[in-house]
């Protein structure tokens, strides 16, 4: 009689052999959400390192000005600021005026025009204060970083938050992704492509990223939907498939013929209910 434990390992093989092929999905899915999550972190924490890099600049540029200077809007002052703007890559602009925001003086001579698009934050560890503002017709917002001078007067200096076009921030990522810069009391002041998507996602999922730039209050954040970066592996998916099923066909041949060639003892249940 043929071992009916035969038929069960026959089974349990067969099952077994096909596991793999059912788990590349899985596998890959795994694989693909650590990689571009791995791809966004790297992005946003270049975006926020140059974020800071930029406001440290800011920060440096003002107080050397307020260091060199005996008084504000005086000749030396003036030559401070545009000595002080000669060796930085991003300093914009200076401006003296009062809590009022009266005017005093500037890097140029003449009126300032800006407009607040945050309010006031502190910067900790920092006696400085930094506002997001728009900046004349600069098409990019401005990181306004304030210092109070005998409490009377501010100094301000005016830097981009980032160098670049917004679409610069995209770069290396896929088309359908979006990066935006928020500051940590949840003020959004820029993105690259529309977050809607992202904030209305309800059961979508997306892979995202998120930085902090230090002490600076400013966060970036990027993110891009799971199936739009799953549909790039398409093939990679289809080759893992197809190796799976050789690999499960094989395993499934080897087992049958182990089932048939080993000698296993046979079991016969109504034989033993009339042996007792």
């Amino acid at each position: 009689m043929k071992s009916k434990y035969s038929h069960v390992i026959m089974l349990l093989s067969a099952i077994a052999a096909f596991l793999p092929v059912l788990g590349v999905d899985y596998l890959l899915d795994s694989y693909v959400r650590m990689k571009e999550r791995a791809q966004l972190q790297q992005v946003v924490d270049s975006v926020t390192e140059r974020v800071r890099g930029t406001a440290q600049d800011a920060i440096g540029s003002l107080r050397t000005i307020l260091a060199t200077s005996p008084s504000l809007c005086t000749p030396t002052f003036i030559a401070n600021v545009h000595r002080q703007m000669e060796s930085s890559l991003y300093l914009k602009q200076v401006l003296v005026e009062n809590a009022d925001g009266v005017q005093y003086c500037d890097a140029f001579g003449k009126q300032v025009s800006y407009s607040p698009l945050s309010e006031s934050l502190s910067i900790p560890g920092n006696a400085e204060t930094m506002t997001i503002v728009k900046l004349g017709e600069m098409p990019t917002p401005v990181i306004k970083v304030t210092q109070n001078f005998g409490g009377q007067r501010k100094v301000s200096a005016f830097v981009p938050l980032i160098a670049n076009p917004p679409d610069s921030l995209l770069r290396g990522l896929k088309p359908t992704a979006m990066v935006r810069l928020s500051l940590t009391n949840g003020t959004s002041v820029l993105s690259a492509s529309d977050p809607a998507a992202f904030d209305n996602r309800g059961d979508t999922e997306f892979l995202s990223g998120q930085s902090i730039a230090g002490e600076i209050p400013v966060r970036a954040e990027a993110a891009v939907p799971f199936a739009m970066v799953r549909a790039d592996y398409a093939d990679l998916d289809a080759s893992f498939t197809i190796v799976a099923c050789l690999m499960s066909g094989a395993f499934l041949i080897l087992s049958l013929q182990y089932v048939r060639r080993s000698k296993l003892p046979a079991f016969d249940l109504e034989r033993a209910i009339e042996a007792g």
